[in-house]
């Protein structure tokens, strides 16, 4: 599960313009209005990061009501709580929530940088939607089998602004691979030779096709209409047995009509490959590797530049400059020259990687 809340120590405090009642705290990469005079620099606090989806009966969010949410099932409530979102307050971007930890009691015992998601219930809201949507009979989501396998990888990257000072100085020259982040779903499709080294496991599961958290059954939805139009599994069933002799797990995003109201206006579904998983190697291919792969089995990549490195971007070895000329360098457009929605970054190894989503986009997006 991606870490949407934990206690940090905050960065900055400046000063809004023409602002008497708040100011913008920084923590990290993040930028968060908060109440003039809540905090000062320094402070131990609570953050939650945007996307999370927090307990609607929990009065500690109550001041949330311009954020609430209430989905429904079949005319009934299903769900409801409070959506953090990017929104903008006296011009000054805002991504998440900053509160005072002692509000809440369940973190008490946790250090900074603890991951406090499970811990203050917090949940993803795009996994409630999914959940809603697959209790709601929509064939999009498809059926649960399980899940997701434990040997392959979850498909969320990092985003910048979570990227330690640290991380930022040890790769501030290492070539990484810069490819668009498209705006759909991802998909995880899994192949298992006969003699692998987890046969115990997989001994009526060696393929299959997973959403964003689950492996799924064969029925009518996005993932399994993937794999029926490119034979994807077939494919990688004799790539596997007759060619690499290894098992892989292929990762990518399908896009387009019907899938998160295609903002590319693309004409037609497609499936476009990020990341491929060396599961007995437990180890990411190389981007080479990779394209090899994807030549030889007949599928599309997602559009991919020049490898670049961290200091060219921002023309700095400053942490806090870099995190924001990489947000404002994923700003741009599609090759159908639409508002893209952001980069991912990865090494060529695959070991180091994170995604910048344009803050344009997602300002754009929640209007």
């Amino acid at each position: 599960m991606r870490s949407l809340a934990r206690k940090v120590i905050i960065d900055d405090i400046q000063p809004i313009p023409d602002a008497d009642r708040i100011e913008v705290a920084r923590v990290g990469g993040w930028n968060v209005v908060v109440q003039k005079g809540q905090f000062i620099k320094g402070n131990v606090a609570l953050y939650i990061e945007v996307d999370a989806y927090l307990n609607a009966f929990d009065k500690r969010y109550e001041f949330l009501q311009s954020s609430y949410k209430i989905l429904r099932v079949a005319g009934q409530v299903y769900d409801e709580g409070y959506r953090l979102r990017t929104v903008k307050m006296r011009g000054q971007l805002s991504q998440g929530l900053l509160l005072p930890v002692d509000k809440f009691y369940e973190i008490r015992g946790m250090a900074i940088g603890d991951d406090c998601t499970q811990a203050l219930a917090i949940r993803h809201y795009d996994e409630v939607l999914a959940d809603a949507l697959s209790h709601s009979g929509n064939t999009k989501t498809g059926l649960p089998k399980g899940s997701f396998p434990s040997f392959v990888p979850k498909t969320d990257e990092e985003r910048c602004q979570n990227l330690t000072d640290e991380e930022i100085i040890r790769n501030l020259d290492t070539p990484l691979e810069e490819s668009l982040k498209v705006d759909g779903t991802s998909a995880t499709f899994f192949y298992c030779r006969a003699a692998n080294p987890f046969d115990d496991i997989m001994k009526e599961d060696r393929r299959g096709v997973c959403s964003r958290n689950l492996e799924l059954k064969d029925s009518p939805c996005v993932y399994w209409d993937i794999e029926h139009k490119f034979n994807i599994l077939d494919r990688m069933e004799s790539y596997c047995e007759n060619g690499c002799k290894s098992s892989i797990a292929i990762q990518g995003e399908i896009s387009g009509p019907g899938i998160q109201g295609n903002p590319d206006n693309a004409r037609e579904v497609t499936f476009q490959v990020f990341r491929i998983w060396d599961i007995e190697a437990a180890r990411w291919l190389y981007w080479n590797e990779r394209f090899a792969v994807c030549r030889e089995l007949g599928l599309m990549h997602v559009p991919v530049t020049a490898p670049v490195t961290l200091r060219s971007i921002a023309k700095s070895d400053d942490p806090v400059v870099i995190r924001e000329a990489v947000l404002k360098y994923a700003e741009g457009v599609t090759p159908n020259g639409n508002p893209r929605e952001g980069l991912v970054f990865k090494s060529l190894d695959g070991r180091f990687s994170f995604k910048a989503v344009s803050n344009r986009y997602l300002l754009n997006k929640e209007v």
